[in-house]
């Protein structure tokens, strides 16, 4: 698993107050046509049928998914994200994933985070998040010209995810 460096943030989006992020993570932040604030973030995943394998092997998650911490019996129980362990979904603010293997059957993501987010400094450059709720917005290839195409959408959840992108 990811981890990042220094804890920039904690906060809850996925409401309809704005989070109070420092001002270099405000960029990443979006509306869904509900006009809830959520977190706009980019991964890589193995789609397999109606589900997502992570870059770390384990489980695969569906489109509209909520992290729990698989290693509950050795830390006891918490909530996922916690900042003192790796658990959550993992993401990073830029879309070319620096430091990560792009390529071997993975497809790059486009995701909204929600519920309890944690924001680190990423060695690769940008923001790693670690987030409680996550939504798979849009299966990506690469385009010409460094624009995204989306090859469509996952499920009917991530309809509604889709908001005005204040980047």
């Amino acid at each position: 698993m990811c981890s990042g460096d220094r804890l920039v943030a904690d906060f809850v989006a996925g409401t309809d107050a704005r989070p109070g992020l420092p001002e270099e993570l405000q960029e990443h932040l979006t509306t869904t046509v509900d006009g809830l604030w959520v977190v706009w973030a980019h991964k890589l995943a193995q789609p397999m049928g109606d589900l997502f394998v992570p870059l770390t092997g384990g489980p695969g998650y569906p489109a509209d998914a909520r992290a729990q911490c698989r290693r509950r019996g050795v830390r006891g129980g918490h909530d996922a994200p916690d900042p003192r362990c790796t658990c959550g979904f993992h993401a990073l603010s830029s879309r070319f994933l620096p430091g990560l293997p792009v390529g071997r059957g993975f497809k790059a993501l486009t995701v909204a985070l929600s519920g309890r987010v944690l924001a680190f400094e990423w060695a690769g450059g940008g923001v790693l998040w670690r987030a409680e709720r996550q939504t798979v917005v849009c299966i990506e290839r690469p385009a010409r010209y460094e624009r995204t195409v989306c090859e469509g959408r996952p499920s009917a959840a991530s309809s509604a995810i889709v908001g005005t992108n204040t980047r």
